[in-house]
């Protein structure tokens, strides 16, 4: 087991090297600049090794996707353990990932837009992606009908649609915004005012 461990760590860290350059290429090139001669030329690799690591480029893509995803649900669980209640976990968890964005917004256009386009494999989904989005909003779930049972929701709410709903509400958000500054532009309302007005209609929804 332990043999088996280091071999793990061992390939994970020969991996890294070629995730941070596709990353650089997708960032500066887009879906089409993702090809496995471009990588290997970036990652100062050859070709066959890298389909040692990988089987493909989608599987790069799929690894990177899975990478950025780890990091937002870390962000995303660290604000869910210091909020308490089934509503306020809720903002928190909107506040944490606006805020995680806007501090980093080429993550965010790479992992939804550049990997979106490229597509993930059903399998990564189904092992990796669809858990990830588990451990947030299964627990959002979890803490709202809590709040149901106490009686300090309203009875209709439907716990696993309305975390969704305020989840995407911040992923508008950032996509506006995100997409509006890489146009040269900027949003009539700032990203603060648009979460804050998204925060209030949340807590008046969940309320009512």
């Amino acid at each position: 087991a332990a043999r088996l461990e280091r071999k793990a760590r061992r390939q994970d860290a020969r991996r890294q090297p070629v995730l941070a350059a596709a990353r650089a290429l997708l960032e500066e090139g887009g879906a089409s600049a993702l090809t496995i001669s471009a990588l290997a030329q970036a990652a100062d690799t050859s070709a066959p090794t890298l389909y040692y690591y990988f089987d493909s480029k989608e599987a790069v893509a799929d690894a990177l996707a899975v990478e950025l995803l780890q990091e937002e649900t870390h962000a995303l669980r660290a604000a869910l353990d210091g909020s308490a209640g089934g509503v306020e976990s809720v903002v928190a968890v909107m506040q944490a990932r606006l805020r995680f964005y806007v501090e980093r917004p080429s993550s965010f256009s790479l992992l939804y837009g550049a990997l979106t386009s490229l597509g993930v494999r059903p399998q990564t989904l189904q092992q990796h992606v669809y858990p990830l989005a588990a451990l947030v909003m299964g627990e959002l779930e979890a803490r709202l009908r809590a709040d149901q049972q106490a009686g300090t929701v309203h009875a209709a709410l439907r716990p696993r649609e309305f975390a969704n709903v305020a989840f995407l509400s911040v992923q508008g958000i950032l996509s506006a915004s995100i997409s509006m500054s890489q146009a040269g532009g900027t949003l009539l309302f700032g990203v603060d005012t648009l979460l804050a007005e998204a925060v209030a209609m949340v807590r008046r929804a969940a309320l009512s």
